[in-house]
Order: structure tokens, then sequence, then C-alpha cells
């Protein structure tokens, strides 16, 4: 009775075995959702470089996923996604176009130059969508976050300006992405002071034109123009 047992229990955790290994992941780290993963196994569906559903290129992947959503009461909310992708041009280029993009100002003028934008502006790839909305709702013209909100490539409309952390992962995978002016970029990221309160003056761009090193950025004056580059996360 007790071999009986025995192989019953070795059973059990053989079936057990299998299940786990052909897909049942934990919720959100994209094991069990095929059109994430592209299927068992949990292989990615994207690669770093490949074309993503919007036209652009795919430049960041998350197996566990990251969230994207709005501010509610000083917490993000919102979705899991598990892929960045680039929009395939800056702003104001096609993705075909050898021509130079627009150049826009973070703040769309007057008390908006040096207005300080309220809600906790953190670290963190996903906080992208954050942070444009937050400016829209405050400045709604706001140049820069709303020409990516108002973008739209590959019939994708779901567009947004990156937090800094997005453009320095794009700054990475420049040379995978293409299409980069020898420039500075805007990113949605309002800058902070010493005591960790937001500057109202300020925001942070990133240099693609080589001389910007990874893990830093400089803020500069939100009416200052500079290129634009449009994510989404899928």
């Amino acid at each position: 009775m007790k071999k009986i047992h025995g192989v019953f229990c070795v059973a059990v955790l053989l079936i057990a075995a299998m299940v786990t290994f052909i897909g049942c992941g934990s919720p959100g780290d994209g094991s069990s959702d095929d059109s994430l993963t592209g299927g068992a196994f949990g292989k990615a569906k994207y690669a770093i470089g490949d074309t993503g559903p919007g036209g652009g290129i795919i430049f960041y992947y998350n197996k566990q996923g990251f969230t994207v959503g709005t501010v509610m009461d000083g917490v993000y909310n919102g979705e899991t996604y598990h892929y960045l992708e680039a929009a395939p041009a800056d702003i104001g280029t096609t993705p075909k176009s050898s021509g130079k993009g627009i150049l826009l100002a973070w703040s769309s003028g007057g008390i908006y130059d040096d207005y300080h934008i309220p809600g906790p502006w953190m670290n963190g790839i996903g906080l992208g969508y954050a942070f444009t909305e937050a400016i829209l709702a405050v400045d709604t013209a706001a140049p820069a976050a709303l020409a990516c909100r108002n973008a739209t490539y590959g019939g994708k409309t779901d567009w947004f300006l990156p937090n800094h952390n997005e453009l320095e992962r794009m700054y990475k995978n420049r040379a995978t992405i293409g299409g980069f002016a020898n420039a500075r970029y805007w990113s949605s990221t309002q800058s902070n002071s010493d005591d960790y309160r937001s500057n109202g003056w300020s925001a942070f761009t990133s240099d693609f034109g080589g001389n910007y090193i990874y893990g830093s950025y400089v803020n500069l004056y939100k009416w200052k123009t500079y290129y634009v580059r449009a994510i989404r996360a899928l």
C-alpha cells in the first residue's frame, strides 16, 4: 500500500511539472499570454530590433512586465506591458524621410515655462505615459507632449513622450532604432532639485550627439526647443 501511494505521489508531481513546463506562468511574467510571448515556453514575441505593430522598432523587453498608467492620488495605476516600441521617425519627419525633425519646446510658453507641474516624478520604465498625461493635464498645448499624443504611426495612436529612463534605453539602442539626429532629445521627466522637489523651469534631455554618458542626463529650460521621438508600450 505504501508503494502504491509513493507511485501515485510521483505521478502527481510529474503531471504538475509538465503543466508548469508548458506555460502556466504567474500573472504578469509573460509566460502564459500568447499575445505577449508568442506561445509556449515563454518565448518572446519580439526581439530587440524587430519592427513593432506601429511600424517602429522594439527597443526594450521585460518578461516580468512593467506598469503603464495614469496618476491617481500619487500612485501610478494601469495595465502591465512587456515591450517598448520607438516611433519610426522623429516628430516632423516621415519614416523614409532624410529630412530634419521639428524642434519643439517642452512647455507652451508664458506661465508654463516656469510652472511646477504637480505629481510624483519617480524613476522607472513605463512612466512616460503618466508623465505625458500629467504635462497635458496642466499645459494642454505643451508642444513635445502633445505632438507625441497626436502622433499616428502604423495606425497606432497610443504614443507618448518617453521619460528619462526610457530615453536612456533608446540611447543605448540608438543604432538599432535608427534615424536620430546628432542632437538633444526631450524626455517627459520634469527635473528635480536637491531636496527632490520638482523644478518648475526645467526638464531632462539626453544628448544623442555622442557626448551623452549612459546613466546621466541634463536638465534644461522648458522653453528651449529640441528633437522629439515618441514611444508606445505593448
